[in-house]
């Protein structure tokens, strides 16, 4: 009996003298691992996700990351990352056996409720630290999380493990990279456990034996070519490690040509290529500074590059071999995106290239230049056309490089690029449109204020956007010959008709324009906030910019009829603003993480707030501090509290979720009496205030209330 413990001391010695352990320090290290655009920091926030699965190796052991809902995994400031889903890690240890588990991180227990071990019981997360006891040699952790919000952010994770294999046989080598693509010029390392021993290997696929060359820390192993390492230790006294493979292709990093570009684009999404054969710019248009389109041929295919390159082309420039970027397919368009301005050359003046003539078009010809005859075009809807080619074929226009004259008309021409939206509308982008003997046609006029209902005595300018083109218009049927500028005063129904000549062009349409007069309105305490058609002032006076597309400003107050709206932020979140959608803005307040937006609506001058309705995508995501705020998605509307519908003056929304506001409409009662007791200065500055009795710091083109002391009079400021 004495001598079985004794056995039994011994054999818990031995193998406590031989365990090991090994730590991932994910805010230092990636360990192999990539993100899905092969990007990636430790460390620091990443905007992609693990590939899935992907592994991570420090030898002798390996994680696999991996998902089978969810995003996965990322690298964060605060670690490794874990989001709603169902997510795993795989660990091991060449074969060995994992004793002990910790994952360590601040932020864990909120991103799940639950693990498993290897398909056993469900154990319950109660810390942000997770000490798990094993023995096995694979251990899969599988992690759940149904809701929303939270998240694992494993700083390290620690295995400690019993190496593999009798006590007389060396340890495995470990070589890095793993199998796989790689890059050419990748550098091979191999190491392993056991310091003491000698590492033998091979680059040509033998296995390795004692008499192989040796591996020492100077030694280079380059993979150039498709190419195995295959490794073993060896150590006197012991039996030769088990071998180590590694098996390695190269990378593919560059295309022939446009063509192959493009069906590595449809193999290899994501992945960054240079073409290896000049290109031919036929068409560059910068939206913004870093929303550029070029168009580029090379004679095997045609090809949309999107981003800032740089650099300006003309039709016909020559751009040398070698341009690169990210290969992408776009709904159907193939692109060249995020391009590396560095490898677009300075043009080469070619010879320039002429448009295809087709009478139909597909998505066979993606991005080619091509010209239609014979054309007509149905009244546009935004930048939306439907034409009708010459055989009574429809195809859709979309104005993306905003043409002043896309309009109806017959019989025309159109040039530009072939385009397919959500990989199914196949559409035409337009970047000239003319009559039939190849004439630009002159845009036609606008009008400002656009047609309706307007104040009386509104002054009315037109406009055309052909530069030197001049305008003839009509004032109720009478001709009235060459428009010089001077604003039309609209006091009565008008109707105001107008086209535009330019020689060398061929005349615009005419267009007309009607006008009526408002009603007179009776004043109403009621102030309306339409956030989709701009003309917002904050309560300085200053008029509100209007976002650009895809971006937004930033607000801090508007003002309306003696009702301020104050916007504010708690905490890192981002602040409210108005934001531009495809030409369509809104007023769009967040919540997220336990940080909101406020919005706070108050009455000036005395006046008591009655109600408010708020309309708009999403707007019942809200809590107010007093009253009742109910309703449905699209429309709510805030009542006071009986007791204290007299005597309210502010109410503070708080934003619970994303909140996608159009309209405000804030009805209040009482007499405004904030002029109450004014001493009037017949020699104050002059101030000027707009129709709806907020003050503007700097009138422009419109009609205006001027008040200096006691003296008030309506202007026309040009």
């Amino acid at each position: 009996m004495k001598k079985m413990l004794l056995l039994l001391v011994c054999l818990t010695t031995f193998a406590w003298l031989h365990a090991d352990e090994v730590t991932f320090d994910f805010m230092t290290n990636a360990y192999g691992v990539e993100n899905t655009d092969g990007a990636g920091t430790p460390g620091a926030n990443n905007d992609t996700y693990f590939a899935n699965p992907t592994t991570a190796t420090s030898s002798p052991v390996s994680i696999k990351f991996a998902k089978t809902s969810g995003n996965g995994w990322r690298f964060y400031n605060d670690g490794v990352r874990f989001y709603k889903g169902n997510a795993s890690l795989t660990i091991s240890a060449n074969g060995a056996t994992i004793t002990a588990i910790k994952l360590a991180g601040a932020t864990a227990n909120s991103a799940f409720s639950s693990y498993t071990l290897n398909g056993g019981t469900s154990n319950t997360v109660t810390s942000a630290d997770l000490n798990i006891e094993c023995n096995t040699t694979e251990a899969v952790l599988a992690f759940s999380k149904t809701t929303s919000g939270g998240k694992a952010a494993f700083k390290t994770i620690t295995v400690t493990y019993t190496p593999a294999g009798s006590p007389t046989q060396v340890s495995t080598p470990s070589i890095t990279p793993t199998s796989g693509a790689v890059e050419a010029g990748t550098k091979v390392t191999i190491s392993c456990s056991d310091t003491e021993a000698e590492i033998h290997y091979t680059t040509n696929g033998d296995d390795p034996t004692a008499e192989s060359a040796i591996y020492t820390a100077e030694t280079d192993i380059t993979v150039n070519e498709a190419m195995t390492v295959k490794a073993i230790a060896v150590k006197e006294g012991l039996e030769d490690s088990k071998i180590a493979t590694a098996e390695y292709t190269i990378k593919k990093t560059t295309a022939a040509n446009i063509a192959e570009f493009i069906s590595l684009i449809k193999t290899n999404p994501n992945e960054v290529f240079s073409i290896q054969t000049p290109v031919t710019a036929v068409y560059q248009k910068n939206l913004t500074t870093n929303n550029q389109n070029l168009y580029v041929t090379d004679g095997t295919d045609w090809l949309l590059v999107y981003g800032n390159v740089g650099k300006t082309y003309n039709n016909g420039d020559v751009i040398a071999a070698g341009i690169k970027g990210t290969a992408y397919d776009y709904s159907g368009t193939y692109e060249l995106t995020n391009p590396d301005a560095s490898t677009f050359a300075d043009g080469v003046a070619g010879t320039p290239v002429e448009p295809a003539e087709v009478t139909s078009i597909s998505a066979d010809i993606v991005n080619h230049y091509v010209v239609v005859k014979g054309v007509t075009i149905g009244t546009p809807s935004s930048d939306n056309a439907t034409a009708t080619m010459a055989d009574g074929t429809e195809i859709a226009l979309y104005n993306k490089f905003q043409l002043n004259n896309f309009e109806a008309g017959s019989n025309l021409t159109v040039k530009g690029f072939v385009n397919v939206r959500n990989n199914t509308t196949i559409q035409l982008l337009p970047i000239e449109i003319t009559n039939a003997a190849g004439e630009e046609i002159v845009a036609a006029p606008t009008f400002d204020p656009a047609p309706g209902a307007v104040e009386k005595g509104t002054p009315v300018t037109i406009s055309c956007d052909t530069e030197g083109a001049t305008i003839y218009y009509y004032l109720n049927d009478e001709d009235k010959g060459a428009y010089n500028g001077e604003a039309i005063e609209i006091n009565e129904d008008t109707k105001i008709e107008a086209y535009a000549v330019k020689e060398g062009m061929s005349d615009s349409g005419v267009v007309e324009a009607q006008y009526t007069i408002k009603a007179e309105i009776p004043a109403a305490n009621k102030a309306s906030f339409d956030f989709t058609k701009m003309g917002l002032y904050d309560k300085d006076g200053n008029l509100l910019p209007t976002p650009t597309t895809g971006k937004g400003i930033e607000l801090t107050n508007v003002e309306n009829n003696h009702v301020i709206i104050t916007f504010a932020k708690t905490g890192s979140e981002q602040a409210p603003r108005l934001w531009n959608s495809s030409g369509t803005i809104d007023m769009r307040l967040y919540s997220s993480n336990g940080d909101s937006n406020t919005m706070t609506i108050e009455a000036t001058g005395g006046l008591k707030i009655e109600s408010i309705e708020i309309a708009g995508k999403t707007v019942n995501t809200m809590t107010v501090d007093t009253g009742s705020y109910t309703g449905v998605k699209a429309l709510s509307t805030w009542t006071p509290a009986v007791a204290k519908a007299s005597s309210v003056e502010k109410v503070v929304f708080t934003a619970t979720a994303g909140v996608n506001i159009n309209t405000i409409n804030v009805i209040t009662s009482g007499v405004y009496d904030s002029v109450d007791d004014i001493i009037v200065d017949e020699n104050a500055p002059v101030e000027y205030y707009n129709l709806q009795g907020v003050r503007v710091a700097n009138p422009e083109n419109g009609i205006y209330i001027r008040r200096q002391g006691s003296k008030v009079s309506k202007v026309l400021v040009k």
